[in-house]
C-alpha cells in the first residue's frame, strides 16, 4: 500500500456513541472500520480479518480486557508487532502515556476526542507505518544483495586460489585433483573427461568413471555449452566436459551464481588443458630429437668405421695384387688389365661410399631443420 487511502481501522470502545462517531468520522475520510466492542472482540476480529486491518483505535478503560492488555495481547503475536496502535483515554497525564508507551502503543489521543486530531493521527501513523515497511524491504533487499556479492566474491576466491594452485600443475591428473578440489570447496561433486589428440583421459574423485557416466558426456558434447538435466548440469569446451552431479537447482540465484562461478573455473581449466596438451607434444618431440640425434651419431659412427675399414681393405687389396703379379709372372699387359680392373673398383668404391656420406648430410640439414 502506498498511502493510507482505503486503510482498514480495527476501532475498540465499550461505548457504542464514541464507536459509530469514530466509524463516521473514518468513512468520511475514505477509511474502512471494523467495530469491538471491548478488548475479547477486537481479538477474535484481529483473528479474522488481521491481514486487512492496517491500524488500531482503542480505548484504555474497557471491561474484561482493559486497552493496555489488549495491546500487550497484540504484540505478543509476532504477526502483528508493528501494527499501529492508537490509545484513546480521558487520563493524558506523564504515566498513563509512559505506560502506553511501555505496552508497545504508538499514539495517544485525549477524551473528548477531536475528529480531525484522530483523522491526522491515523494517517501520520498508517503512513509512518508504510513507509517503515517499504525501508524495511529495501533494507532486506540491500542485505540479500551483500550477501549474494560477499558469497560470490568468496567462490571467486576459490578460482582465484585454483589460478594459484594451477601454477604447480604438471600433469592432467594434477590438474583433475586440483579442480575437485576447487569444486568440493564450493559444495560440488563432478566427474571430468579430458579430450587430448582424439583420446578420452576420464577422472572422477573417487574410482572409476562409470561407462554411463562416460556415454551421457560424449552424448551430450553437441548440447551446447551449458547442457541441465535435472540437478546435474555438463559443461562442454573444445577439450573437456564437466559433469557436474548436484547443482543447486532449488535456488535460482544461488544456481545462476554457480553457473556463473563454474564458467569462470572452466575457462581456465581449457587454457590449463591446451598448456599441457602443447608440452606434452612439445616432449614428444624432444624425445624424437633425441633418438634421432643418437640414430644419426650411430650412422656417422658406422660410415666412419667403414670408411676407414674400406679404405685399409682396399690398401690390402693392392698390396696383395702386387705380390700376386710378381709370383704369377703376368706380363705387362695382363698386370695392366688387372691394375686397371683394380682402380676403376676403387673408384666405383670411393663414388658409392661419397654418395653415402651426401645422403647423411641430407638427414643432417633435416634434423638442423626439425630443431629449429
Amino acid at each position: 500500500m502506498n498511502n493510507s487511502s482505503n486503510a482498514t481501522i480495527l476501532v475498540v470502545d465499550d461505548d457504542p456513541l464514541i464507536l459509530q462517531m469514530l466509524q463516521v468520522h473514518l468513512e468520511s475520510e475514505g477509511f474502512n472500520s471494523i467495530l469491538a466492542e471491548n478488548g475479547q472482540q477486537a481479538l477474535k476480529s484481529l483473528a479474522v480479518h488481521g491481514e486487512h486491518i492496517q491500524a488500531i483505535i482503542s480505548d484504555v478503560e474497557m471491561p474484561e480486557l482493559n486497552g493496555y492488555e489488549l495491546c500487550e495481547a497484540i504484540r505478543a503475536n509476532d504477526c502483528f508487532q508493528s501494527l499501529p496502535f492508537i490509545f484513546v483515554s480521558a487520563h493524558t497525564d506523564l504515566d498513563e502515556r509512559l505506560k502506553g508507551y511501555s505496552v508497545g502503543g504508538d499514539e495517544y489521543i485525549s477524551k473528548p476526542i477531536d475528529a480531525e486530531e484522530v483523522i491526522i493521527k491515523v494517517r501520520h501513523i498508517i503512513n509512518n507505518r508504510i513507509q517503515h515497511d517499504s525501508l524495511n524491504q529495501q533494507v532486506q533487499e540491500s542485505f540479500r544483495t551483500a550477501m549474494h556479492a560477499m558469497t560470490y566474491s568468496g567462490r571467486l576466491g576459490q578460482v582465484l586460489g585454483f589460478l594459484k594452485e594451477a601454477t604447480h600443475i604438471t600433469t592432467f591428473d594434477d590438474l583433475a585433483m586440483c579442480l575437485f578440489e576447487t569444486l568440493e570447496s564450493l559444495g560440488l561433486n563432478a566427474v571430468i573427461q579430458f579430450h587430448i589428440r582424439m583420446n578420452l583421459l576420464p577422472f572422477r574423485k573417487n574410482g572409476k568413471m562409470t561407462p554411463l557416466e562416460s556415454n551421457v558426456m560424449e552424448l551430450a558434447r553437441r548440447e551446447g555449452r551449458f547442457f541441465d538435466f535435472g540437478a546435474r548440469t555438463i559443461i562442454n569446451y573444445a577439450d573437456f566436459s564437466l559433469l557436474v552431479k548436484n547443482m543447486p537447482v532449488d535456488n535460482p540465484d544461488d544456481y545462476g551464481a554457480i553457473k556463473d562461478i563454474l564458467g569462470n573455473l572452466c575457462d581456465a581449466v581449457e587454457v590449463l588443458v591446451k598448456l599441457l596438451s602443447s608440452k606434452e607434444v612439445t616432449e614428444e618431440k624432444k624425445h624424437s630429437m633425441l633418438v634421432a640425434d643418437e640414430a644419426l651419431a650411430e650412422v656417422k659412427s658406422s660410415l666412419q668405421m667403414i670408411q676407414a675399414e674400406n679404405e685399409q681393405a682396399i690398401e690390402n687389396m693392392i698390396g696383395e695384387m702386387e705380390d700376386a703379379m710378381i709370383s704369377l709372372g703376368l706380363t705387362d699387359a695382363q698386370e695392366e688389365i688387372l691394375r686397371s680392373i683394380t682402380f676403376q673398383f676403387l673408384e666405383d668404391s670411393t663414388r658409392a661410399f661419397e654418395q653415402v656420406k651426401a645422403l647423411y648430410q641430407s638427414f643432417e640439414e633435416i634434423h638442423k631443420t626439425l630443431k629449429q
